[in-house]
């Protein structure tokens, strides 16, 4: 699976869905959207064999990452920041701090340890936010999964 969290400064994490495994996570900015449709191509082909492809956000952007998944064969599913935060964080975590950020890339790091990958140094919100949209689904593919915080008590989709 690889989540995207769009935007010209993108942040990408690439799962393992079945080993519940974060294989890489990383950011990049494009400069424009123009580079940003060369680049998804290749983004998508580094990722392995097509899966999920989760993008959060909207606009002119997750309409080239869309294109260029279902030309790969990828399953794109799209969605919006509030989905994955009100189910990995509690509601007077998210919604009254100003710092939403920070709270993502303090989150990430405990969801990439959780994934088997160590991060040196510290993710910027890009990639913290792609990795904790692709834990979002990765959670909604294996419901039996634990995390190494308490998450809040919201029904999970398949």
């Amino acid at each position: 699976m690889l989540a995207i969290d769009l935007g010209v400064k993108t942040g990408l994490a690439c799962w393992d869905v079945e080993q519940r495994k974060l294989l890489w996570c990383r950011s990049h900015n494009y400069g424009s959207k123009k580079l940003v449709a060369k680049a998804a191509p290749g983004v998508l082909l580094s990722a392995g064999d097509p899966g999920i492809l989760v993008l959060e956000g909207g606009g002119d952007i997750a309409l080239i990452w869309k294109q260029a998944g279902n030309k790969w064969g990828w399953d794109t599913r799209i969605l919006h920041a509030e989905e994955w935060r009100k189910n990995l964080f509690y509601e007077s975590e998210w919604q009254y701090t100003g710092d939403l950020k920070n709270l993502a890339i303090n989150y990430a790091h405990k969801a990439a340890l959780w994934g088997g990958m160590k991060v040196a140094g510290r993710l910027n919100h890009n990639a913290a936010e792609a990795l904790l949209a692709g834990l979002w689904v990765l959670l909604e593919q294996n419901p039996d999964a634990n995390l190494p915080w308490p998450m809040p008590r919201v029904q999970r989709s398949k």
